[in-house]
């Protein structure tokens, strides 16, 4: 099989936290001891941002100010303002919510799918608490649930342009190639920018053997994120498909940190088309380039070299 890059559907993603384990008992208790003292650490920084002549602080303002830190992506401060603003209003499903929200963040999906739920049964009429829960759901790859809170999200708000995101993805993950567009095309007459919307649109026309209108799709979304790696490498694939190979290696140099994978991905491209000598030199100038270079490139030069040989 050869090693190369894929078209990448697009969804919303976030940071991983990861727990190392420990198999040494004392290295376990000093971790144990420097974590303990970072919370406290952090317990004393929160402290401090309230002013000590305030009055107490309330629930609206340790909301805010986990809102803030969500939004500038420190999740555990987040999660440590939320938790205060509970300890004043514990059973506020909004803030629970959010709770859930973090989670998500964290791709911890179990856990967001307990908190939203909890969040659900304080109040259950949030379109919004559905989604999330439908997010959280997919994200367990609890597919079928996942389906009727999305649409039981979309019942009480159509407007939700994520739902009919994740809709997409379902549709399409069943073969509904035509449903599946319409769903990014509702999605986009919402958000004519979203770029979930877009990509997923155009690898749908590319499913569905319109590759015109799909590269036309990419382009756009080249024009639109030019920072957007995968969007080069999806469209520079299409390229390849296209026997565009110039245009190809252009967006492949655009979606990639270094040259030596952008010849690389070439080179993948040349062979899905069976054009052998061509995606040898493209190959070998990527271990040029790159001596060092992941094995992806050497395996793909060692493969083709067998089928030239034969």
């Amino acid at each position: 099989m050869f090693a190369a890059v894929t078209f990448l559907q697009l969804v919303l993603s976030g940071c991983v936290s990861v727990r190392p384990e420990q198999d040494n008992a004392s290295i376990q208790q000093n971790f144990d001891y420097n974590r303990e003292m970072r919370k406290q650490q952090v317990l004393n920084e929160v402290e401090e941002e309230f002013h000590p002549e305030l009055p107490e602080p309330t629930v609206e303002k340790y909301e805010q100010t986990a809102d803030a830190c969500f939004g500038r992506g420190d999740i555990n401060r987040a999660f440590l303002y939320y938790n205060k603003a509970l300890g004043i209003d514990g059973d506020n499903d909004r803030l629970i919510h959010k709770i859930g929200l973090l989670w998500l963040k964290k791709k911890k999906y179990a856990e967001a799918e307990k908190v939203i739920e909890y969040a659900l049964s304080l109040n259950s009429q949030p379109a919004l608490y559905h989604q999330s829960l439908g997010q959280a759901l997919f994200g367990g790859l609890k597919i079928d649930q996942a389906e009727q809170s999305f649409r039981t999200a979309l019942a009480k708000d159509d407007n939700l342009v994520s739902s009919h995101v994740y809709m997409g993805l379902l549709h399409g993950g069943r073969g509904e190639y035509e449903q599946a567009a319409a769903c990014y095309e509702k999605a986009l007459a919402l958000d004519p920018r979203n770029i979930a919307a877009l990509n997923n649109l155009a690898l749908t026309r590319l499913a569905m053997g319109r590759q015109e209108e799909a590269l036309d799709i990419f382009e756009q979304l080249g024009r639109l994120y030019p920072e957007n790696k995968k969007v080069f490498n999806n469209m520079g694939l299409l390229y390849c498909r296209l026997n565009k190979y110039e245009q190809a290696m252009g967006s492949f140099k655009m979606g990639t940190l270094d040259e030596a994978t952008a010849y690389n991905n070439l080179g993948y491209g040349l062979l899905y088309h069976q054009r052998y000598q061509e995606a040898q030199q493209a190959f070998e100038k990527a271990v040029g380039l790159n001596p060092k270079y992941y094995e992806k490139a050497d395996n793909n030069l060692k493969t083709v070299e067998k089928v030239i040989g034969r």
